[in-house]
């Protein structure tokens, strides 16, 4: 049950907030509404996909968030003004893990793949974890949220609406049983829901396990109801 005093985290499918800047409609010189804050984080270790410029592009496309690009290796391309290389080796991410959530590991893998062709690398368990350890990186914005790098983004703010944005907490592309999806999420940048991941039955395993655990949701269906 939820603890008392704490509203249940709505979980969209498909509060006050942080908001960016207003911007000019140029062709009547009105201001338009500010929009409500967002920062994706997309983590990479080793070097980048041929098709990064591509990614990045549709990245651009989207002007109204920001990317970071979590990182030991700078992407070989051009980066436009709303995405940053944020240096990050995976031994930085495992001290931060460590420190902030109680991983117990002492490597971190970022390669692997299952026979099906599914990444089984072992730094996905704990995505839905970088709320909490990578706080400092999140500062400010009213939501975060996570994405793979080989996921071209068409128009967000078409999908992560204003009105879904103030009356959810979660947002994610699954169906129920909300399961959160290691491709793209978004999560309200308050610790009531940053710190879902706990709530999982897994987290132990998850901690403590060197394999990829795919571990259940850390935002279990009994706490969750739909906008």
């Amino acid at each position: 049950m939820p603890e008392r005093g704490l509203s249940a985290p709505r979980q969209s499918s498909v509060g006050p907030s942080r908001r960016s800047r207003p911007s000019k409609d140029g062709a009547r010189g009105r201001s338009t509404p500010a929009l409500t804050s967002i920062v994706l984080l997309v983590g990479r270790w080793g070097s980048w996909p041929g098709w990064t410029p591509l990614l990045l592009r549709t990245f651009e496309a989207n002007p109204t968030i920001v990317f970071k690009l979590l990182s030991d290796t700078p992407a070989a391309a051009h980066l436009p003004s709303n995405v940053h290389h944020v240096p990050l080796t995976l031994q930085q991410l495992l001290m931060r893990l460590r420190a902030s959530v109680g991983c117990t590991l002492r490597t971190l893998s970022a390669s692997g793949t299952y026979g099906s062709g599914v990444s089984s690398a072992k730094t996905n368990d704990f995505k839905p974890m970088w709320g909490v350890a990578l706080a400092d990186h999140l500062r400010g914005f009213a939501w975060w949220g996570y994405l793979q790098e080989d996921l071209l983004l068409g128009d967000l703010r078409a999908f992560a609406t204003e009105a879904l944005l103030a009356s959810s907490d979660i947002i994610s592309p699954d169906l129920p049983p909300l399961n959160a999806s290691g491709v793209l999420m978004l999560y309200r940048n308050v610790p009531r829901v940053s710190n879902l991941w706990n709530s999982s039955a897994d987290v132990k395993k998850v901690l403590s396990s060197k394999s990829y655990q795919v571990a259940r949701s850390p935002h279990p269906a009994r706490l969750c109801r739909p906008p």
